[in-house]
């Protein structure tokens, strides 16, 4: 399948190291796992309530979805 999350808009609750970890980077299509790749999202330490989402520019039909850590 095609990845319909690629450039959607994505937030979190808050941001770890505004360089490197923005919530965009989740949906960028880079798929590393590696922190220094500028690929992953994170929270800030001490957040008591982590959250991250994504929202559609239009409605979608999801069948199946795939996570990369």
């Amino acid at each position: 399948g095609r990845n319909i999350a690629l450039k959607q808009n994505a937030s979190q609750s808050s941001t770890y190291n505004s360089d490197s970890s923005r919530a965009s980077n989740a949906v960028d299509g880079n798929t590393s796992g590696d922190f220094k790749d500028n690929s992953c999202t994170h929270t800030a330490e001490g957040d008591r309530t982590p959250l991250w989402n994504l929202t559609f520019s239009r409605p979608q039909f999801i069948q199946r979805y795939i996570l990369y850590n």
